[in-house]
């Protein structure tokens, strides 16, 4: 069975396995460039789809959100931790 890549490999586009379901990809619309970072499954069809899960963001502000990632993983931690204490 073939998959995202090879699928959207086949209409000259190509994808990025990040995990199990998620794949990043670049994109142009109308003069700009975007990245979208989205989750696919595999329909009844037999074909695969990107989910409404995920990010599309403007070239320039994905570069902005790469660059604080330190911080952006930092943060999420310290809220996993507060999830984690709360009292159920």
């Amino acid at each position: 069975m073939s998959g995202p890549i090879e699928q959207e490999r086949a209409l000259d586009k190509q994808l990025l396995k990040l995990s199990k379901d998620v794949y990043a990809e670049v994109s142009w619309y109308n003069g700009h460039v975007f990245v979208g970072v989205r989750r696919w499954f595999l329909a009844d069809d037999g074909k695969w789809y990107r989910t409404k899960n995920g990010l599309h963001l403007r070239y320039d502000d994905m570069l902005d959100v790469l660059a604080q990632s330190d911080l952006l993983i930092a943060f999420m931690q310290k809220r996993e931790q507060e999830v984690e204490n709360e009292p159920h």
